[in-house]
């Protein structure tokens, strides 16, 4: 809880998975979006 230089790493850590969550999202639905929502609706 005290050392900010774990928290510093850990936050990054989580910015980074997310940042690249959102990217591998964001290519899933650009890649297969309009067959998808056609699928799906």
């Amino acid at each position: 809880m005290g050392d900010p230089f774990v928290f510093v790493m850990f936050e990054s850590f989580f910015v980074v998975c997310f940042c690249a969550f959102m990217i591998l999202y964001v290519f899933n639905i650009v890649k297969v979006g309009i067959r998808q929502d056609v699928l799906v609706c």
